[in-house]
């Protein structure tokens, strides 16, 4: 099919033949040539020889003057084809480097193979005098460049571009533009003006018309209107009307030859600038309703998706349903493995949720480890919560990450328009709501808004309020739990424990308030208070003459993410005349694995103000020997959920073992929490653990009934105090 269309095209181009029977001004097989390359492949070359060959020996020439003519048709596709390649040419000609790139090297530069190899063979076989060789070439040369500047970008806007849909009015507008392109040209180039009556730049009437083809309709609208205004001019040309049909037929052609080649090189400029900026505007469009790591929908598309949903739900009567989703244990993944592997994770999140749910429906992203889905024309109530059935089963799935397999699992809220909600901002906040209690129920769950959960949601809002109130009010007290020697059963050190005392003077534990305090970020001024509090305390029992006391206090992740942390510490410490190495700071598992580099330096920061290191809970999560050597632990806590079930029970008897095994190998320390029964801190005791902690000594105590432990012996049966 090349190779015919090649020799149709051919044929008609050698109509406008200026030198012998060969060479012309107007040569469309060379575009035709380059854009069956580009579209195609370049396996295609060897039609294009046949197409050349067929149309050479129709002329007349040696058969060998067309073959080797034929090679040089062949290699300037070619040489076309790699030289646009190599210097990164996209044939969407989107872009105005692409043009010039087209322009320079397909028009200009290669062009130039053909044009040698053809007029010298022509000259060799005695088709053209040796004299007329340089005419020869150029005319060539002129000819190919024309035929690779209109009809290559013709083919390739046509073929390649993405098909756009015309309604009533963008076809009425092409009907016009069309029209009006041929009536101006006519005009133009269809009377008998004379070149030298009128001014030559009449010709460029048709210029406000090219800039509407290519600003409103684009690289085809562009190269079809070039193409149109150059037919009608060749036409003219051979009734001899018009500006151009005047002198000889080459002088003729070679006006139309840059009259055209000036029009098509200015439009596709034009029509690419408008493509780069239709191209920025979409990309922004894409970033400001896009997220940028997921590439799914974010929450300004969601607003304005669930807006359009409500709105049709009520038209049509029918229900739609928001589901709010958030990866359980997220941020302890993120923390330990490192923000690559988080990020990798939410992309494959977001990949699995699209697979889970109707093409009707759609993902978004809410930011953070936080994704909703929004279900449309949802018959049932029921039907959402199969959904959330299937989404659970999917992210119940492992996930390999950078070779890591990870395992998570989703909580989510569902709000149903109208019943929970009639605008935007109600059922994203009820879904929100409805996802909390699904965490409250143990991870891992789905839970349907009720107005009751609104009920502990502005409890838990009040409790915030209070709690900063409690800060500014000075609220907030610290208690102490006793730790002792396993052996003397005397009184080494205490654990800081923090309580709430309301102004009514109600007591509040902290398993009620300390979640609140992190979601919230309180916890960092109430955790300095804290320290600030504890060291005091210590350094007043000291002075008291219990000067080898030891004091720990708990430090949160949230508060390792403070940069003034080790500024605190440091300042507490020379303000309160603190031995730094009776203060212990207790951290968990998870945030001494973590492979943030702030993180570690605080830790490392930590060690070298002299202070005490502890792993509390330890055992319970992800344990690494080697940050126990690395980071220079000096003390384990044994959790009290293994002391619970010792002597008896032959699992926690073996961890219970390990781990003191573990810690005087390594010259740890060793506490074990929440020792009830003698017979618990004979076992402990028995396998050499070093301190015990728990209700059969001393349940946690004010500062005044501590210092009166401090002065009297403690032995396991001393429960009651």
């Amino acid at each position: 099919m090349l190779a015919i269309s090649y020799f149709i095209v051919a044929k008609l181009g050698l109509t406008f033949t200026v030198v012998a029977n060969n060479v012309t001004l107007i040569w469309p097989p060379s575009g035709l040539a380059l854009f069956s390359l580009l579209a195609f492949g370049i396996r295609l070359w060897p039609w294009v020889f046949l197409g050349a060959l067929a149309t050479n020996v129709t002329t007349g020439i040696p058969i060998q003057a067309a073959m080797v003519i034929a090679v040089g048709n062949s290699l300037e596709a070619m040489t076309g084809y790699y030289l646009l390649r190599y210097a990164g040419f996209h044939r969407e000609l989107h872009h105005v480097k692409d043009i010039m790139l087209l322009v320079l090297l397909a028009a200009g530069l290669s062009t130039m193979v053909s044009a040698t190899v053809g007029a010298y063979s022509l000259a060799y076989f005695q088709v053209v005098p040796w004299i007329d060789l340089r005419h020869a070439w150029l005319t060539w040369w002129m000819g190919d460049a024309m035929g690779v500047l209109v009809f290559a970008p013709l083919l390739l806007s046509w073929w390649l571009s993405n098909k756009e849909s015309f309604n009533a009015g963008r076809t009425i507008e092409a009907i016009l533009l069309l029209l009006s392109l041929i009536l101006v040209t006519e005009f133009v180039f269809g009377t008998q003006f004379s070149l030298f009556d009128r001014p030559l730049p009449l010709a460029f009437m048709t210029f406000p018309i090219l800039i509407w083809a290519a600003m409103r309709f684009g690289m085809r609208g562009a190269t079809t209107a070039v193409l149109i205004v150059a037919g009608v001019t060749l036409v003219n040309i051979v009734y001899m009307q018009g500006l151009f049909a005047q002198g000889s037929s080459f002088e003729s052609l070679t006006l139309l030859w840059l009259y055209t080649n000036f029009l098509a090189v200015t439009s596709m400029v034009l029509a690419a600038s408008a493509s780069e900026r239709q191209m920025a505007e979409k990309r922004l469009r894409h970033l400001s309703q896009h997220d940028p790591l997921t590439s799914l929908p974010n929450r300004v598309s969601l607003q304005e998706d669930i807006s359009v949903a409500i709105a049709r739900a009520a038209r049509h009567n029918y229900q739609t349903a928001v589901l709010f989703m958030d990866l359980d244990r997220f941020k302890t993944i993120n923390d330990t493995l490192g923000h690559s592997v988080g990020d990798q994770l939410l992309i494959s999140v977001g990949q699995r949720l699209r697979d889970s749910i109707r093409q009707e429906d759609a993902v978004y992203r809410q930011g953070g480890d936080e994704f909703i889905i929004l279900l449309e024309d949802v018959q049932h109530g029921e039907y959402s919560g199969k959904v959330a059935e299937t989404i659970k089963a999917a992210m119940s799935q492992p996930f390999d990450v950078q070779g890591i397999v990870l395992h998570t699992s989703v909580s989510i809220g569902i709000s149903i328009y109208p019943h929970d909600g009639k605008d935007v901002e109600s059922l994203l906040k009820n879904a929100d709501i409805a996802m909390y209690r699904a965490k409250d129920l143990g991870r891992n769950n789905v839970a349907f808004y009720s107005p009751e959960m609104n009920a502990l949601a502005v409890k838990k809002l009040n409790m915030e309020m209070e709690l900063r109130e409690a800060l500014n009010q000075q609220q907030f007290e610290l208690y102490y739990q006793p730790q002792y020697d396993a052996t003397g059963f005397e009184v080494k050190g205490c654990e800081a424990l923090l309580r709430w005392r309301r102004s009514e003077g109600k007591l509040v534990l902290p398993d009620d308030f300390i979640p609140v305090l992190e979601e919230t970020g309180l916890i960092k001024p109430v955790g300095a208070w804290v320290i600030d509090a504890a060291c005091a305390q210590l350094a007043f029992w000291h002075h008291q003459g219990h000067d080898t006391l030891r004091m720990s206090v708990n430090i949160s992740s949230h508060q390792l993410d403070d940069p003034n942390l080790l500024g605190h510490l440091e300042d507490c410490l020379h303000r309160h005349k603190l031995k730094p190495e009776r203060l212990e700071l207790e951290i968990t598992e998870s945030m001494l694995v973590r492979h943030d580099p702030e993180t570690m330096k605080i830790l490392k920061g930590m060690i070298d103000l002299g202070l005490r290191l502890a792993i509390d809970d330890f055992g319970t999560g992800y344990s690494s020997l080697s940050y126990l050597h690395r980071m220079s632990i000096d003390t384990l806590k044994i959790d009290r959920a293994f002391v619970a079930n010792i002597p008896g029970d032959e699992g926690s008897e073996a961890i219970v073992r390990a781990i003191i095994g573990l810690g005087k190998s390594m010259n740890l320390n060793l506490v074990a929490e929440g020792v009830e029964s003698t017979s618990q801190a004979e076992f402990l005791r028995k396998l050499g653990c070093n301190l015990l902690q728990g209700y059969l000594f001393s349940k946690p105590v004010t500062a005044d009934a501590f210092q009166q432990l401090l002065q009297v012996d403690a032995s396991p049966t001393a429960s009651a105090r």
